[in-house]
């Protein structure tokens, strides 16, 4: 009789997974519970110690909004989803911590994109969340349904926006966003939770709070700050980079926003004063050194100290547009450079550079002190005094000739922008002795008023970026102002004419309602970038008629601050230099009693911000020099708008002309 064949062995069952659980010590009492997944959202945004929400709800996004508010978080309701983008961009990079923004589909994702294209350029840290349209509508431009987010703001992200259409990854992937947003490089993330999961399925509990935990373990991962990743450098590397600067003959040292981010500002003024190297601030970061200080080559200064260093010291700037992209005029031909920064991404190829360091700002910089005293650095390099002499006597040529050139111009009308920003600073530092906050906003504006605040401490400067939008500065003040938690020092929104009737105007209803310490200055000089267009492009105005064929505003010197009387803000008209002081003292007593100001300043249209001095042949180069009007060839060789390294960008007889008038001195009429 044939023995029973054997059992043939198919799976192995005795690896560890298939091990009997062990039972946990720390059950979760709510893990039966039935919920939603719009509760999930709303349990990670108290996990991540969000205040607010910066929203404007369109379709599914009302019912986001309940179990949100049941929790006592703010619901800061704006005019656009522009306005709401600009703000919770501006509150994540004052706060350091992502600043949340929540909008509905369709054109509410079409109208996020600006700010979200300005986030991603700032690092700014930022979460948004989309009530999407519903898969169903895909196509059919049904319920706003032609938009899907994750088509439309992924490209503007580092990580696609996930479109979320069922209910278990939600919290994940919102708890990963948070962590995007703050690990290098940071900036804006976002989920999309299609209306299958809100308008249609909201109040029906799907599942359970175990079940909807899915991808993570709520309560056990803290809130998300951008300086939460704790990357150091090599201790070799940090060693022989340390020795290499020391031995440089005019070194320099130049930081950005990374400083500021990674709240590594005690450290770079230890170490800045501990070996004395002349250090320039940019970004988030000015003032980190306080530009009182005689080692900040602050201002005009810059120019000098970064052009003439034989080795330079780059920590946490992104080297983009706004800084040449590594290249001369703004850097050195011959400087050579050591590079740290929070991610290799944003290391600039372009610049000769001998060491490279990656990692948190903070640590690289005590590591580097702590280098500095093992090699018996005990206080500024003597080698390098007069270096640094040449670095504070620049700093007082520049202030000597810029305080002449703008007293020069007092009781002139209409108001010099750059008269302006100087009654504008020694405002600041006489009444606020420094202490504010400013947003950069208007093409004129923004090129003088920069030269006259001095910073005392990181954190007070917002800017546009590279991005350069329309719109931003009130939005942005409001952020910044909700980010102070509870310091009420003001915040000035400089605004021009494009940035008041692109969105800034409006936005002051939001800055009413919740009593934000904002002073707007509008430099109204009736055009949407002075009067450029209309100069250089006249000679083809197909109407004649100034208004209609060029970027001016209409009527000129339109009382904006009558338009905004009605909303309860306390509004101020200057158009003379000595209006300005007075009207200043009156808007910062109203911010004090929760009423937020403006000021129309009548500037002078005239005055252009210095790019125009570079780019003038490259944007109107195509244009005969003989069809130009008088004014237009008195701004090109006069004034000064066409440079010689630029005439290959125009008509020939553009550069012809040039060549004339620096051998004649007069402006020819033909060629």
């Amino acid at each position: 009789m044939s023995a029973e064949p054997a059992k043939k062995f198919m799976l192995d069952f005795e690896k560890p997974m298939f091990d009997k659980p062990g039972k946990s010590k720390n059950v979760d009492v709510n893990a039966g519970e039935k919920v939603d997944c719009l509760d999930i959202i709303a349990d990670t945004l108290v996990e991540e110690g969000v205040t607010e929400v910066w929203c404007l709800e369109g379709s599914g996004l009302f019912r986001f909004m309940n179990p949100i508010m049941k929790r006592g978080i703010k619901r800061i309701t704006c005019t656009n989803e522009q306005e709401l983008g600009f703000a919770a961009e501006a509150f994540g990079r004052i706060a350091r911590r992502p600043g949340v923004g929540m909008i509905g589909p369709g054109t509410g994702v079409t109208n996020l994109a600006t700010p979200l294209h300005q986030a991603r350029s700032a690092q700014a840290p930022m979460v948004f969340i989309v009530s999407d349209s519903g898969e169903m509508f895909d196509g059919r431009y049904t319920q706003q349904g032609g938009v899907i987010a994750s088509e439309v703001l992924s490209p503007l992200l580092k990580r696609p926006v996930r479109r979320l259409t069922q209910p278990y990854s939600v919290g994940y992937q919102l708890k990963q966003a948070f962590r995007d947003s703050v690990s290098p490089v940071t900036g804006p993330m976002g989920i999309a939770v299609a209306e299958e999961l809100s308008l249609f399925a909201a109040g029906d509990p799907a599942t359970t709070r175990a079940q909807l935990a899915n991808g993570y373990a709520p309560g056990t991962w803290g809130q998300s700050t951008t300086d939460m990743f704790e990357t150091a450098a090599d201790s070799k590397t940090v060693e022989a980079a340390v020795r290499w600067l020391l031995e440089a003959e005019r070194p320099a040292m130049i930081c950005g926003e990374g400083i500021w981010f990674h709240d590594a500002v005690a450290e770079l003024n230890e170490f800045v004063h501990l070996i004395g190297i002349p250090c320039h601030t940019r970004r988030l970061a000015r003032g980190a050194i306080s530009e009182y200080d005689p080692l900040n080559s602050y201002g005009r200064a810059r120019g000098k100290v970064l052009r003439e260093a034989d080795r330079a010291l780059i920590m946490g700037l992104g080297i983009r547009y706004l800084e040449n992209q590594g290249r001369p005029p703004f850097w050195g031909a011959d400087t050579r450079y050591i590079q740290v920064q929070s991610s290799p991404e944003l290391q600039c190829l372009q610049m000769p550079t001998e060491f490279e360091m990656n990692g948190n700002m903070k640590l690289i910089l005590r590591a580097m002190v702590d280098c500095l005293k093992d090699l018996k650095v005990t206080g500024p390099v003597q080698k390098w005094e007069g270096w640094r002499q040449i670095v504070v006597e620049a700093k007082a040529k520049s202030l000597e000739t810029t305080t002449a050139r703008a007293e020069a111009l007092r009781g002139h009308s209409p108001l010099h922008p750059d008269l302006m920003g100087k009654i504008i600073g020694d405002w600041l530092h006489k009444e606020l002795q420094d202490d504010y906050t400013t947003i950069l906003g208007g093409w004129s504006a923004t090129s003088f008023y920069t030269d006259w605040i001095r910073l005392r401490t990181a954190g007070r400067l917002l800017d546009a970026t590279d991005a350069i939008g329309l719109g931003h500065p009130v939005p942005m003040a409001m952020g910044a102002a909700m980010a102070q938690n509870g310091n009420k020092h003001p915040v000035l929104a400089l605004m021009g004419d494009g940035d008041f009737f692109g969105g800034s105007g409006m936005a002051y209803q939001t800055a009413v309602k919740w009593e934000l310490p904002i002073i707007g200055i509008h430099v109204n000089n009736n055009s949407l970038c002075t009067n450029c267009d209309e100069v250089f492009q006249a000679c083809y105005g197909p109407t004649k008629d100034f208004y209609k064929d060029f970027m001016q505003i209409y009527p000129a010197r339109i009382k904006t601050d009558e338009m905004l009387k009605p909303m309860g803000i306390h509004t101020e008209c200057v158009e003379r230099d000595t209006e300005l002081v007075p009207a200043l003292d009156r808007c910062l007593a109203s911010t004090r009693e929760g009423v937020p100001a403006f000021i129309n300043v009548i500037a002078d249209p005239i005055v252009n911000n210095e790019i125009m001095g570079l780019f003038t042949a490259m944007l109107y180069g195509n244009i005969p020099y003989n069809d130009l009007t008088t004014k237009a060839k008195q701004y090109l060789l006069e004034g000064g708008y066409l440079r010689k390294a630029f005439v290959g960008s125009a008509e020939p007889n553009w550069g012809k002309a040039l060549e004339i008038y620096q051998e004649t001195g007069k402006v020819p009429d033909k060629i």
